[in-house]
């Protein structure tokens, strides 16, 4: 039945209902333990989904950041040199900026997920919001 369902959280009281019941005969026992544990996974579940909460809106707001930062740099501030007849490479500094934004998206959802969820995989979602963040910014808005 614990392989068959798969659910980590049934894994957990399969396995100990299992081994409590080779200790024990009294099934009030055994269940009670059972539950107790449950109860403590699951409120160690819900205080790391709290913590982490934190630390991905702070990756969120870091990223944000970055991208503001490379929007005023490339509209108002760079175009203001324009009243002082100095020449910038735009487009490499777009290129330049586009190149770090990827690499800085990819690998800050990653993180993010990692600190979800424990699990890097689960990181990408979250690169793929970063990633099309930045693709609606250097394409479609600079």
């Amino acid at each position: 039945m614990e392989e068959r369902i798969g659910l980590v959280t049934v894994k957990r009281v399969i396995s100990l209902v299992v081994r409590a019941s080779e200790v024990t005969d009294h099934l009030r026992e055994i269940l009670t333990i059972a539950i107790s544990d449950l109860e403590h996974y699951l409120k160690m579940k819900n205080e790391r989904m709290n913590v982490s909460f934190v630390y991905i809106a702070v990756i969120y707001l870091s990223y944000g950041i970055y991208l503001y930062c490379a929007y005023q740099l490339n509209v108002s501030f760079i175009s203001s040199f324009d009243t002082f007849n100095i020449n910038f490479d735009l487009t490499g500094n777009l290129t330049d900026m586009f190149h770090i934004a990827i690499i800085l998206g990819t690998f800050s959802g990653i993180m993010a997920g990692q600190l979800s969820s424990n699990n890097i995989l689960s990181g990408f979602k979250h690169s793929i919001v970063f990633l099309v963040a930045s693709i609606v910014l250097f394409v479609y808005i600079i």
